[in-house]
């Protein structure tokens, strides 16, 4: 299983949006989608300003135990738009951007 991720950082470095992965050519989906919970879920934690980590981490804790291959879900939390989606058998997006 691979976890992928980038950043896009304004000109004073500051972050402007994140995107993340955990795809397989090998694990069965189930093992890519316990990797996809826990990277995700890493990344639920992190406090910025107007963070609210709990409703953060249940979004995306339930999204990706349910997500069908084809699904693309989204909310926004603080100021904060996160959007999961699952485009094949074995790989889960994370996307990450200010709101607005």
């Amino acid at each position: 299983m691979k976890l992928h991720y980038d950043f896009e950082l304004d000109e004073d470095m500051e972050l402007v949006s994140g995107s993340f992965s955990a795809t397989s050519t090998e694990e069965p989906r189930a093992i890519v989608r316990n990797g996809a919970d826990l990277f995700f879920y890493a990344l639920a934690i992190v406090e910025y300003d107007g963070s609210d980590t709990e409703t953060t981490e249940t979004w995306m804790r339930d999204t990706v135990k349910n997500m069908e291959v084809g699904d693309v879900e989204s909310t926004t939390v603080g100021g904060v738009k996160f959007e999961i989606s699952s485009f094949s058998e074995r790989s889960y997006y994370l996307d990450i951007s200010k709101a607005g």
